[in-house]
């Protein structure tokens, strides 16, 4: 078939495979791969040239794959009072379950769900945040979550944003300390403060409390509008509130003084919502 081929010419293509230098193969392998490179990455080139984004246009994103949260959750949830980084947070929240599926929106209504999801981010802000950290984020934690409480307790045909602002409370029986707060100045000169009055200090008992405020069963030693500071504790963490007397019933031998909370400390309302909540 090949008789037309000089018989040197087939010496020398034999003796081509025999002596060739592995070196000029692999350089011959490496010129092909730069070759099919730059033919891929000038393909490459002219579609980002070609794009919409290159050209100023901007580009579709899809929801939910923005940082900030997606817009139509927060439009939904927005009448809770949460700004849309806190409406992100509870997205992120309510996507965090063990099946991580479903509507964040329509989880909402779920109040098992809502429950077991923030006990989740309770823990996990416990399991993985710096002492500091973990106050800030458990802080935040608990606003959105009263905001949320809003929600879980409004009637559905009432709109939230007409409502007024609420917590839960929980019905309990905890021993604690009631001491007198009066507003005093050492001098003419000196502006006044709120001094403990000592001498004035009373048990009770709590018998509901929320972030929002407490009801005490007490003797009759209080008045409305007096300023109480009130120690008691959280599952044997040690807590206290500075409030308000805003109203008095009387049942039998007993008074009941319902008091709205004016000031806590931050470890205080991460303590009671934790307690309220069922998170310990």
């Amino acid at each position: 078939m090949f008789s037309w081929i000089h018989p040197y010419s087939l010496q020398a293509i034999s003796q081509f495979e025999i002596q060739s230098d592995p070196l000029d193969v692999f350089g011959f392998v490496i010129v092909l791969a730069v070759i099919i490179a730059l033919i891929i990455f000038m393909n490459i080139s002219k579609r980002i040239r070609n794009s919409d984004v290159f050209k100023g246009k901007g580009m579709a994103v899809k929801i939910g794959t923005n940082p900030k949260g997606d817009i139509n959750f927060y439009n939904k949830v927005k009448y809770f009072g949460l700004s849309k980084k806190e409406a992100a947070v509870l997205e992120k929240i309510l996507k965090s379950d063990t099946t991580g599926t479903g509507n964040p929106y329509d989880i909402l209504s779920d109040r098992a769900r809502v429950d077991e999801n923030f006990k989740l981010a309770y823990k996990r802000i416990l399991r993985e945040k710096r002492d500091e950290d973990a106050l800030a984020d458990m802080l935040e934690l608990f606003a959105i979550r009263n905001a949320v409480e809003l929600f879980l307790v409004s009637d559905k045909n009432m709109p939230v944003k007409n409502m007024a602002r609420n917590f839960r409370r929980k019905d309990t029986n905890i021993n604690c300390k009631i001491c007198l707060v009066v507003m005093k100045s050492t001098n003419s000169n000196a502006p006044q403060k709120l001094v403990l009055q000592r001498d004035a200090v009373y048990v009770g008992l709590i018998q509901n409390i929320s972030q929002g405020g407490c009801s005490i069963i007490a003797a009759n030693i209080l008045k409305i509008n007096n300023l109480v500071k009130i120690d008691f504790n959280i599952e044997a963490r040690a807590g206290a509130a500075l409030g308000q007397v805003v109203r008095i019933n009387k049942e039998a031998n007993k008074f009941i003084y319902h008091i709205k909370f004016l000031k806590l400390s931050k470890q205080t309302i991460i303590d009671l919502n934790a307690f309220i909540f069922g998170y310990y």
